[in-house]
């Protein structure tokens, strides 16, 4: 296979140790400590991708699309629901194959990807039953669970998933 020279790759990697002098002399290296994007970091930043998204919020009124839901208790709704799963995701489980903020992030991605294809596409799916804004805000708990088990469950691996799956389900009965 042929790449252009015009192509570039990015590494994600949580060592240099095995890395020889002369590979790094090729690379542009970013050192990112652990800590210096959180969770709550990617949920600020998903909230106020949502708040100016107007396929689903009406400008004028700050509604939900289509109901008399007020933007505000969603964002509301949402935050509180987000911080609590991810808090617990984050703190209770052992990130053995990718970085916890790689695994946020993918879960923001599946978030996002579900809200889109289920409620708020431009683009109708067949595959897909669309729901309205009002029926996406009393889902929004199971999306986020969705998200959680495609995202954070998916990376696990036999004994890691029944764990992972055992300490969810807890979570859930308490919440």
């Amino acid at each position: 296979m042929k790449i252009p020279e015009s192509t570039r790759f990015i590494y994600e990697t949580d060592s240099l140790s095995n890395a020889t002098p002369s590979i790094l002399s090729y690379c542009a290296t970013i050192v990112l400590p652990e800590k210096s994007v959180t969770y709550k970091d990617l949920i600020e930043k998903f909230l106020l991708k949502v708040q100016k998204d107007e396929r689903i919020i009406e400008p004028v009124s700050e509604k939900l699309f289509g109901t008399q839901i007020p933007m505000s208790s969603f964002i509301k709704k949402a935050e509180d629901f987000l911080n609590k799963i991810l808090s617990f995701l984050c703190e209770n489980l052992e990130f053995n194959s990718f970085s916890q903020i790689q695994s946020v992030n993918d879960f923001f991605n599946v978030l996002e990807s579900m809200l889109t294809v289920h409620y708020y596409s431009n683009t109708k799916f067949e595959v897909f039953d669309q729901q309205n804004l009002a029926q996406m805000f009393d889902d929004f708990e199971n999306i986020v669970v969705f998200a959680s088990i495609w995202s954070f469950g998916a990376t696990t691996l036999d004994d890691e998933r029944t764990r992972f799956e055992e300490k969810l389900n807890d979570f859930l009965e308490k919440n």
